[in-house]
C-alpha cells in the first residue's frame, strides 16, 4: 500500500551496499545562426554504497563540440574519473556533494584555410567537484540538479584555442550547470 501512494523508505536508496548507475548532461548548446556551434557533455557513472550516503565510484566523462566559423573546428575530450560522493540526511530530497581526477585524452581538429585541415592530441589530469540536490522520484531513481567546476593540471598545448583547458569548455575554471538521473540497485536491508 505504502508504494501506492508514493510513500516510500526514503533512507534505502543510499545505503550501504546499493549500487548506484547514471547519467549527468551539462554544456547543451546549439547555435542557429552564422556560427553554427553546438557542444554537450555526457557522463555516466557507476558507484557503490561502501557506507551509508557514502558512493566509490567511476565517471566517462565525454565532451563533444563543433564550431562552423571562422573555419570547422571539432573537439572530443574524454576522460576516466574516480569519484567519491556523499549524500546528506534522509529523505526524498537529499543535497550531495562529490569529487572526482582522472586522467583526460583530448583530440582536435580544425581547418587551416578551406583545404587543409590538421589534428592535435594530448592527455592530462582532469580534477574537480560536483554539488547538487538529488530528488528521489521513487526508491531507486533520482532527478539530480547540479553545479560542477572542472580543472586540468595543465593548459592545453594545441592551436585552435590555447585558452580550453577545462573538459572541453572554451574557458579556465569552468563552472557549469549539469541534470541527470542515477538508478539505486540492490536490495533493502533496514
Amino acid at each position: 500500500m505504502g508504494l501506492l501512494n508514493g510513500a516510500f523508505p526514503a533512507w534505502a536508496q543510499t545505503q550501504k551496499g546499493k549500487h548506484l548507475v547514471g547519467m549527468q548532461a551539462g554544456e547543451l548548446s546549439l547555435s542557429l545562426r552564422d556560427t553554427r556551434a553546438s557542444s554537450i557533455l555526457l557522463s555516466p557513472a557507476y558507484g557503490k554504497f561502501v557506507l551509508s550516503n557514502l558512493a566509490l565510484g567511476l565517471e566517462l566523462p565525454f565532451f563533444y563540440s563543433f564550431r562552423n566559423s571562422p573555419v570547422p573546428n571539432r573537439s572530443i575530450h574524454i576522460a576516466l574519473t574516480p569519484f567519491v560522493r556523499y549524500y546528506i540526511g534522509e529523505g526524498r530530497v537529499k543535497p550531495f556533494v562529490s569529487v572526482l581526477a582522472g586522467p583526460r585524452y583530448i583530440y582536435v581538429r580544425y581547418s587551416i584555410n578551406s583545404t587543409e585541415t590538421e589534428s592535435e592530441s594530448q592527455t592530462d589530469l582532469l580534477y574537480g567537484a560536483r554539488g547538487g540536490v538529488a530528488f528521489f522520484i521513487n526508491s531507486w531513481v533520482s532527478l539530480d540538479l547540479s553545479l560542477s567546476y572542472t580543472e586540468t593540471n595543465k593548459k592545453a598545448e594545441y592551436g585552435y584555442n590555447s585558452s580550453n583547458n577545462a573538459l572541453g569548455y572554451d574557458k579556465a575554471n569552468r563552472l557549469a550547470a549539469n541534470l541527470g538521473f542515477q538508478i539505486y540497485l540492490g536490495k533493502n536491508t533496514r
